[in-house]
């Protein structure tokens, strides 16, 4: 690395050639010339020429010895691409992890110090940093995790380093997982609104959110299975890092609550360590001095080649499904459907990505979206990797996939349909409002929300229903390559985790985005070192309110509020601005893990 050689020649048989040298930013090069005249070659010319560069070219001088430094916290974007206006960017959790996968093999950082202050994580996104942290160990490097405060997220985090360190005047508030799931249906009752629905599969509770104070046997029997699973997981990988068995864990976590010295007493933590201490600890650990990278994640190293290199599209599919997104955001199907048809006609991308991290929505929605999915695998590998959560909708976009990765964490599964329609009827009476419907056709105002359905409507929702569920199993069937009623029996609108949908087939692998990105090299006939050119889609907007908000002159009011919300909120919000659930595929009650 850090040496090229380069030359030029044409038909009248003159010729030259040369080498470069590069040091990081500046380099130096030389190239002889030579003239094929009468007499003979005539190699009397040598240029000498420097370059100097913004970016960071491979050297031939790997200083070693340094630390990276990755700093998580609250500017940290929770999902999706990197985003940002023409003055600012906002990293993303791909940013991070493609920062760490490149320090496995930079010859100048010999540790990575990860420095966790309050940014708003995920277990899917911690999972994959897991995997990348197990990366580094193997290739010899020293991994640090920093926390400023233990929460589980943090601490699940700080159990894969080498060494974990908090923050003597933090606190250490680590519990272990739990599985919630909201119900409405008390606030409901009291305001006199009625929820009618018909749905398929026994599972497929997303409507007791609006129906019921608590779950259903088959619900609980879902969110039973989910704590015991995650705890599971969470405990292992406590018990691995922490070198104890799982009941000292399991009596620790129930403690729960306790102040640095005491968590370190019990061995949960390594050190106790103030910010401005950690360059003198390191030190003590490396044995050398320590020269911190601090704009690690910002640093840009150049691999240059002759040709174009391979792309691949890394497309995010996020939010919940409708035809359009709406002021609280969401997935919009007709801009994803748009990105997925230049995909098809495009050259200039070799295969794609697609990352989930939806709990579902709209059928038709989510029908148009695999449809576009199933044309484009036609011509390019596909791949699909799920994140938080890629459920019903979700997984109903993932089936096509030509290869489906997942974290242990990551819910998904849920194969159902249910329609939904409110009756306001009690509510407008209570409040004096009223409506008056002329209508020419028994069923022209199905969905107002003045009136309840009839037996006779909610016979015909059913079978509507019916139908859209038998289509979903046959999509996912096809895609599985299984047989329908072998989906059936795993569908029923059941929720499973990462792990569990791996053992029944309706996922591949576990793995994270970086994992799914090799995946489409692999089949694209690349090796595992070989670099490529990904392309983040659909891209963020320009607008003028994004450039106002930029420099300050408009509110982000919007912005403020959308990370304010946690994710059953905002779902639920996203959902209800779709309008018209008819038919609708929804992760059952909300199901969150914090």
């Amino acid at each position: 690395d850090g040496i090229g050689v380069f030359g030029h020649a044409d038909l009248d048989g003159n010729f030259g050639a040369g080498v470069g040298i590069d040091f990081g930013r500046v380099g130096a090069s030389v190239l002889m010339e030579a003239d094929n005249t009468a007499s003979g070659i005539d190699a009397s010319r040598v240029l000498v020429g420097a370059s100097f560069s913004s970016g960071l070219k491979p050297s031939v001088l790997a200083a070693g010895g340094r630390t990276a430094v990755f700093e998580l916290d609250a500017g940290l974007r929770r999902y999706g691409p990197p985003t940002g206006g023409l003055f600012s960017r906002r990293l993303a959790g791909w940013d991070v992890e493609l920062g760490l996968a490149r320090a496995v093999d930079d010859e100048r950082i010999d540790s990575v110090l990860i420095k966790v202050q309050d940014p708003e994580l995920s277990w899917s996104f911690v999972e994959d940093l897991r995997r990348q942290i197990e990366r580094l160990r193997n290739a010899g490097k020293r991994v640090f995790v920093y926390l400023r405060d233990a929460d589980n997220l943090g601490y699940y985090l700080g159990c894969s380093a080498d060494r974990l360190l908090l923050n003597p005047g933090g606190g250490f508030f680590v519990t272990g997982p739990v599985v919630e799931a909201l119900f409405l249906g008390g606030a409901m009752q009291m305001i006199g609104a009625r929820a009618e629905y018909r749905r398929v599969g026994k599972y497929k509770s997303f409507v007791e959110t609006l129906t019921r104070e608590q779950p259903s046997e088959p619900s609980r029997e879902v969110l039973e299975s989910m704590a015991d699973e995650l705890a599971g997981v969470f405990e292992q990988a406590v018990a691995k890092g922490r070198s104890m068995d799982r009941q000292k864990v399991h009596e620790l976590l129930d403690r729960g609550l306790m102040t640095p010295q005491e968590a370190k007493e019990a061995g949960l933590v390594d050190e106790l360590v103030r910010e401005d201490e950690l360059e003198k600890f390191l030190e003590k650990q490396l044995g050398h001095s320590v020269s911190f990278e601090r704009r690690y994640l910002a640093r840009h190293v150049r691999n240059e080649r002759w040709g174009r290199r391979p792309t691949i599209a890394v497309v995010h599919a996020s939010g919940s499904i409708g035809y359009r997104a709406g002021l609280l955001g969401g997935m919009d199907a007709h801009r994803l459907a748009d990105v997925l048809d230049w995909l098809y006609r495009t050259d200039r991308v070799d295969g794609v990505v697609l990352r989930v991290d939806s709990p579902g929505g709209s059928v038709a929605a989510s029908d148009m979206i695999w449809h576009m999915l199933e044309r484009l695998k036609e011509r390019k590998p596909v791949v699909v990797s799920m994140g938080d959560v890629a459920a019903s909708g979700g997984y109903y976009i993932s089936a096509p996939a030509d290869r489906i990765f997942a974290e242990p964490s990551t819910i998904t599964g849920s194969i159902g349909v249910f329609a939904l329609f409110m009756d306001l009827s009690d509510l407008y009476a209570s409040l004096g409002i009223s409506k008056e419907i002329i209508k020419r056709h028994k069923l022209a105002d199905l969905v107002t929300t003045f009136r309840g359905r009839t037996d006779e409507e909610l016979e015909l929702v059913q079978r509507n229903v019916n139908a859209f569920y038998r289509r979903f199993i046959e999509i996912v069937a096809k895609g599985r390559n299984t047989t329908p009623d072998n989906i059936d029996r795993i569908g029923r609108g059941r929720v499973w985790t990462g792990k569990q949908a791996l053992e029944r087939g309706l996922v591949d692998e576990m793995g994270g985005l970086r994992d799914a990105v090799e995946e489409v090299k692999k089949r694209l006939g690349l090796s595992n070192g070989e670099a490529v050119d990904l392309l983040h889609l659909p891209r963020p907007r320009l607008s003028i309110a994004g450039f106002l908000k930029d420099i300050g002159v408009l509110s982000s009011t919007t912005d403020d509020l959308l990370e304010f919300l946690d994710r059953q909120q905002l779902v639920l919000l996203q959902l209800a601005a779709f309008g018209r659930m008819v038919p609708a595929a929804v992760v059952p009650a909300l199901i969150h893990i914090r």
